[in-house]
């Protein structure tokens, strides 16, 4: 079999899973891309905070900045529900929780990375 017939059949099982896969695709990703969109802005906000604010011993203040700067990335869907009679709720304590969620998933891959090093093997 050469390198261009192993290309060729490569292409062919990619179009058939593309067959299958783009139907379902079509029906969960409008679904999805509003919590995805809302997750990397829970995310970003977490990492401009962390950046601004290194004192240690500012959780408190850290995690009220996340808050202002979510808010603050929500203004335009916002915006553009109030146009409609609308606006985006969430309870503020399950913001809190995935807030501090994030962070301890943060804090303890810095901790995983601070205890790695090169050893002999063995």
């Amino acid at each position: 079999m050469s390198f261009l017939s192993i290309l060729r059949k490569i292409d062919t099982v990619i179009a058939d899973v593309e067959k299958v896969a783009e139907p379902i695709i079509e029906i969960v990703w409008p679904v999805t891309r509003p919590a995805l969109a809302l997750f990397d802005r829970l995310q970003s906000a977490i990492a401009t905070v962390e950046g601004v604010h290194t004192a240690p011993g500012s959780g408190a203040a850290k995690s009220q900045a996340v808050t202002q700067d979510f808010n603050s990335s929500l203004t335009l869907t916002q915006n553009m529900l109030a146009a409609q009679g609308k606006q985006l709720y969430y309870p503020p304590a399950l913001l809190q929780a995935a807030i501090d969620a994030q962070v301890a998933a943060y804090n303890a891959m810095a901790t995983l990375q601070a205890a790695m090093k090169i050893v002999p093997a063995a």
